[in-house]
Formats: C-alpha cells, sequence, structure tokens
C-alpha cells in the first residue's frame, strides 16, 4: 500500500510549524480544501498530530533549557520577547486552556509549548499539555477546512478551481503580509 505524499507533507507541515517554522498548515489544508473536503479533514489530523508531536518538542525544549528556547524563539519572523511574555501571562491566567486561545488568535503554538515546558510542573504537566494540545491543533484546522470549502461553494458559481485556488493565494500573501507587520 502506497500513502499519498501529501500525507508526508501535511505531517511535516505540522511538524515544522510546531517547531521552528513559521507559515500554518492551515495554507495547504484550504487548497486541499477546495477540490476534497474528505482528504483535507484526513489531513487536518495527520498535521494536528504531527503538530503535537512537535509541541512536545518545544515543551521539552523549554523543560531542559527555557532561556535557549526562548532566544530561539525570538528569532522566528513575528515573535518576540513581547510575545513570549504575553503567552506567559495567558498560561498564568487560562493554564492549558490558553493553548486554545492561542489556536485562534495568531498566536504561535510553539511559544505555549516552550513556556508550559518552562513551567517545570512535573509528568502530569506533560499528559495535560498533549490532552488540550491534540484537540486545540484540530479544531483549528477543521475550521480553516471549513471556511476554506464554504469560500469555495460561495465562489464556485462565479470561479473555476484555479481562479479560487488564485483567490487563496492573494489571500494567504496578505495575510501574511499584514501579520508580519504587527
Amino acid at each position: 500500500m502506497t500513502i499519498n505524499p501529501i500525507f508526508y507533507l501535511a505531517a511535516f507541515w505540522g511538524f515544522g510549524e510546531a517547531t521552528l517554522f513559521f507559515l500554518v498548515p492551515d495554507i495547504l489544508l484550504s487548497f486541499v480544501a477546495l477540490r476534497d473536503l474528505r482528504l483535507a479533514l484526513k489531513l487536518s489530523f495527520i498535521a494536528a498530530l504531527f503538530a503535537t508531536f512537535g509541541g512536545v518538542l518545544m515543551y521539552g525544549f523549554g523543560f531542559y533549557d527555557e532561556s535557549l528556547a526562548f532566544n530561539l524563539l525570538s528569532n522566528i519572523p513575528a515573535i518576540d520577547f513581547k510575545l513570549i511574555q504575553l503567552v506567559q501571562v495567558q498560561i498564568a491566567e487560562l493554564g492549558y486552556f490558553s493553548l486554545l486561545q492561542g489556536a485562534f488568535s495568531g498566536v504561535p503554538y510553539k511559544i505555549y509549548a516552550v513556556n508550559i515546558g518552562a513551567l517545570h510542573q512535573g509528568p502530569l504537566d506533560l499528559l495535560l499539555f498533549l490532552l488540550v494540545s491534540v484537540p486545540a491543533r484540530f479544531v483549528r484546522f477543521i475550521l480553516s477546512v471549513f471556511v476554506s470549502r464554504i469560500v469555495s461553494n460561495f465562489l464556485s458559481p462565479y470561479a473555476s478551481v484555479q481562479h479560487q485556488t488564485l483567490v487563496f493565494c492573494i489571500f494567504w500573501v496578505v495575510f501574511y503580509a499584514v501579520y508580519f507587520q504587527n
């Protein structure tokens, strides 16, 4: 049995964005959703699972060397110490549920993972991190897929899939142009 290479791309992208890469898997998922909703949903699960693996790596990084982890984070585009401190405040106020808030606020998951790891709260901490991480990532990815599909359904009477793809390309370019300006 051969595995569709796009599953590997979703896994790699989910893991990469949870660690050092700065473009969200939602880009891939939204493009796939234009053509195949079921495949996009499967890829969402794969991306969420591998994002969680990446989150565990970043959690461990924060646990073992928080200073180096924070310095590394601050060198990733659109992340600075101010954002890292904002996440620390959110975690202090909301605990693990800050991961859910972060999933929809544009704050990178990797910052939450490092900060929670840096708290050194024990073995149960990692389990709780995992229990919140998987649904937080999966729900966000699924939301991206459904929003993309709804937009595609709206555009389909007016635009071919190729034109819709162009619209999505423009959306993601504008999205990141604005995101990196803030």
